[in-house]
C-alpha cells in the first residue's frame, strides 16, 4: 500500500486503503470519499438503533402486560383463596358441632340402654354383666 502525501494510513478504513492504492486520485477525493462512507456507515448504525430501540419498546411493553395480568391472576388467586379458607373454616366448625352432637347422642344410647337393661352392660362394652359392682 502506497501512502499518498500529507496523508495518514487507516487500514481499518476500506476506502482509505483503497484509495491509497490508487495514485491517481487526490487527497482531498480519498478524504471525501471516507467521509461519505462514515456518513454512509452513521445513518445506517442509527437505522439500527432505532431498530433496536423500538424492538427494546416493545419487550418493555410485552413485560408490563404481563406483570399486569400476573397481578390480575394474583388478586384473582388470593380472593379465591380466601373464599376456599372461609369454607374450610365453616366445615371445620360444623365438622366440631356434628362430632359434639354424635358425642352427646352416643351418651344419651348408653344411658338409655343401662338404664332398660338393669342398669347393666353399656352399648360400648365398657360395663360387663348385669349388675354393677358397688
Amino acid at each position: 500500500m502506497v501512502a499518498l502525501p500529507g496523508m495518514r494510513r487507516q487500514p481499518e478504513c476500506p476506502a482509505w486503503a483503497e484509495a491509497c492504492s490508487v495514485k491517481a486520485e487526490r487527497p482531498i477525493d480519498v478524504q471525501s470519499r471516507i467521509l461519505e462512507e462514515s456518513q454512509a456507515e452513521v445513518i445506517y448504525l442509527r437505522g439500527e438503533v432505532e431498530v433496536f430501540q423500538k424492538a427494546e419498546a416493545d419487550l418493555q411493553d410485552a413485560i408490563l402486560k404481563m406483570e399486569e395480568r400476573g397481578d390480575f391472576a394474583v388478586r384473582d388467586l388470593t380472593a379465591e383463596k380466601e373464599k376456599v379458607l372461609t369454607a374450610l373454616q365453616r366445615a371445620n366448625g360444623e365438622r366440631v358441632r356434628l362430632a359434639y352432637e354424635i358425642s352427646v347422642l352416643e351418651r344419651r344410647l348408653n344411658e338409655n340402654w343401662a338404664s332398660a337393661h338393669d342398669g347393666g352392660a353399656t352399648l360400648n362394652g365398657s360395663m360387663t354383666g348385669r349388675g354393677r359392682a358397688a
